[in-house]
């Protein structure tokens, strides 16, 4: 076990003693940064040793054997969903490095983001809820385009024509603009301006508002460099190129990066550390006093205990609009589905006024979707709670334009009456068997006659929608499966862990991750002890090559052995299937 000392992007290790951990230390195992994301080299160190200045008696260490480790963290490239960050209980830790909501393109995040994003976390690791009343604490639900890192941006203007470029931010922030484009000779004009808004008010020939100063404005230049401080949320860059330009179109290559002066965030104070003993005071000598009759025994008080804490809210509210569920209770017999409907309004319809919906699952879990809402601002969508929901509390988190309206909770709990699910003793084996058939009769099949298909470097959800969104290839496929949908083939088999498999996620992924995660195979084969990762996953087990094979290649490669003699392997493989020709 050794000390997270993280210098630039060195880990550098310091032993530390084997003995029992005390329950304010927590012992980090992180995965490896891809190399392109160099620019959170130091998010471990820089967030544990946050939460380690507010605490003093909370230390954490990091080790190399994942094993050892209480929690382990893992990097996304980009979340699914209006989240951008994800704890599993107190086991894995998951931190988003960017995301493509700005300007449709992938850009990573900043690493002052990327920080309040791991602190976040590292909250609900050590036990802590969100806290949704000030929105400085750092258990704060943080929302999206806080603030990136470098963001690129090419395009092509005419004569004449302008391009508003947003800074994705919710912050305030410094920004370090640099835009060349490639034209010799005119010019073009640059301004930092307080919004879109702008962009409708040049059109319209009508004077704008912009910040003022050279690192912040510009006006017929081949160049534009600058530092613009003190920029607020929803600005962004107003470029215009004149009435003339050497070349019908130019190009234009525009990049800036934001610093926050302050990451704003305050972490609490849970673990204080020791309180030093105060100096021992003698007391002075009191005289004895004199003897006090007993008092009567005053009637026994029944304190009755609390009352158990009233479930959250079915409906959260704000400025953004309003969101409400049927039910914050909801009891489920065996066999039956039950469809929960959340619904609501926002005040700002329009084209980008879509709601997404987060869900946490007890086992902790997520998903999400997306719903659009009508002209009104009105919105309406449903889940679906089964036999294979878990028990316990669910939380939906709602967002609408990257702004929380709030969360809304329920439980659910299944009431399992025996008599349905156990068969009559006296009922004849044949009948218990054909029920056992029926059972699995929905489930995918995802060994075809067709080589290669589906694949296991493509998700379901890639088969889906080309099935729904080609006639042809619709065609093609009822023509080679006429009694199967398109969900059985190339479906994954639902499994006892809501949202496990994902449709949006190949199979090969899993596979992968199961090889090459000693911590997410002992997970999987702890949900599934008596299946393989390709039989969850609706996949044969792949054949085996016998080692004597493999010695027959390696000496035919030496030379060692005749090509008669490895031709005999082959045909062995082409025999048992585990090869095809």
């Amino acid at each position: 076990m050794k000390p997270v000392i993280i210098i630039a992007i060195a880990f550098v290790f310091l032993f530390v003693p084997q003995i029992a951990l005390a329950e304010t230390e927590y012992v980090i195992y992180v995965e490896e940064l891809p190399e392109w994301a160099d620019y959170a080299s130091n998010v471990v160190f820089e967030s544990t040793q946050a939460w380690e200045k507010n605490n003093p008696d909370l230390k954490f260490y990091q080790t190399e054997v994942s094993t050892d480790a209480n929690f382990r963290v893992q990097w996304v490239k980009e979340f699914g969903f209006e989240h951008i960050g994800y704890a599993y209980g107190n086991k894995f830790l998951e931190v988003g490095l960017g995301d493509s909501r700005c300007g449709n393109k992938w850009q990573p995040f900043s690493s002052n983001y990327i920080n309040a994003i791991m602190e976040h976390e590292i909250g609900h690791i050590l036990g802590l809820k969100h806290n949704l009343v000030d929105k400085n604490h750092i258990m704060y639900p943080i929302m999206l385009d806080w603030e990136y890192g470098l963001v690129e941006n090419d395009f092509r203007l005419t004569t004449n024509y302008a391009e508003f470029i947003p800074f994705c931010t919710k912050k305030q922030a410094a920004v370090t603009i640099q835009v060349n484009f490639d034209e010799p000779k005119y010019g073009f004009d640059v301004y930092v301006v307080p919004s879109i808004d702008s962009l409708d008010l040049w059109q319209k020939g009508k004077p704008f508002e912009y910040m003022a100063g050279t690192d912040c404005s510009a006006k017929d230049v081949l160049k534009f460099t600058g530092i613009c401080n003190d920029v607020a949320p929803n600005s962004g860059l107003l470029i215009i190129t004149g009435n003339k330009l050497s070349n019908p179109l130019t190009t234009f290559d525009v990049k800036y990066q934001m610093e926050s002066k302050d990451v704003g965030m305050t972490i609490p104070v849970i673990f204080p550390g020791e309180v030093q003993p105060k100096p021992e005071i003698k007391p002075i000598p009191e005289p004895t006093p004199e003897p006090i009759p007993e008092p009567i025994p005053e009637p026994e008080i029944i304190v009755e205990p609390d009352a158990e804490p009233k479930p959250e809210p079915v409906i959260v509210s704000n400025e953004i609009g309003f969101a409400q569920i049927d039910s914050g209770e909801i009891k489920l017999s065996f066999g039956s589905t039950e469809e929960l409907k959340i619904f609501g309004k926002i005040f700002f319809a329009g084209k980008d006024g879509r709601i997404a919906l987060t869900f946490t699952l007890p086992d902790g879990t997520t998903n999400g979707k997306l719903v659009f809402p009508k002209n009104d601002g009105s919105f309406e969508t449903t889940i679906s709670l089964d036999d294979n929901s878990p028990d316990g509390e669910y939380e939906i988190m709602v967002t609408s334009k990257q702004s929380l309206i709030g969360f809304l909770h329920f439980t659910l709990s299944h009431e399992h009456i025996f008599e349905q699910i156990l068969a009559p003793i006296s009922e004849p084996e044949s009948i218990q068997e054909e029920e056992i058939i029926l059972e699995f009769d929905d489930l995918p099949d995802r060994t075809t006659h067709i080589e290669d298909f589906p694949s296991s470097e493509k998700s379901p959800q890639y088969y889906v929608e080309r099935y729904n969104n080609e006639l042809e290839y619709q065609e093609w496929f009822d023509s080679q499966f006429p009694n199967k949908s398109i969900q059985q083939v190339v479906g994954f088999a639902e499994t006892t862990v809501q949202g496990f498999p994902d449709d949006s996620r190949a199979p090969q992924y899993y596979i992968n991750r199961y090889n090459n995660e000693s911590s997410y195979k002992e997970w999987l084969d702890s949900q599934f002890p008596n299946k393989s990762i390709y039989q969850v996953l609706g996949f044969p087990d792949p054949i085996p090559i016998p080692d004597w094979i493999k010695n027959n290649a390696e000496w035919w490669s030496q030379g060692a052995i005749t090509e008669d003699d490895f031709l005999t392997a082959i045909e062995y493989l082409v025999k048992h299937g585990i090869i095809q020709v």
